[in-house]
């Protein structure tokens, strides 16, 4: 039992180069002949005019359903980033709409024309 267990470790310990090596050379040999298989399985089950044909089927809840877990492990940030953005926009609006103060010469020019006599006609 103890000779198992030492030739099963030494066995583990030469097989992790070796089957790195094995493994990088069958993923060198079969990428090449792969990629035209891609192309020839995309055209022949559509999955893009599938996919498109059933999400254009579906209702907003389940269109929904379907993006919701894409989303999920980021909506905190969208959350605070949408907070952030309407907050921008709601100080540039506020900015946009309130009048700019009125210069020194501005408040003397208005204080003049409301201390002088007004003419009689």
């Amino acid at each position: 039992a103890a000779a198992a267990g030492v030739a099963g470790g030494a066995a583990a310990l030469a097989r992790g180069p070796l089957v790195d090596e094995v493994v990088d050379g069958i993923h060198a040999g079969l990428m090449p002949r792969l990629e035209p298989l891609h192309a020839y399985v995309d055209s022949t089950l559509d999955l893009r005019g599938v996919m498109r044909e059933k999400m254009l089927l579906m209702t907003p809840q389940e269109f929904e359903r379907v993006l919701h877990p894409i989303f999920e492990q980021d909506e905190l940030t969208l959350i605070l980033a949408g907070a952030a953005l309407g907050a921008l926009a709601g100080f540039g609006q506020q900015l946009a709409s309130t009048p700019a103060p009125k210069t020194e010469e501005e408040e003397g020019e208005k204080a003049a024309a409301e201390s002088s006599p007004k003419k009689k006609s």
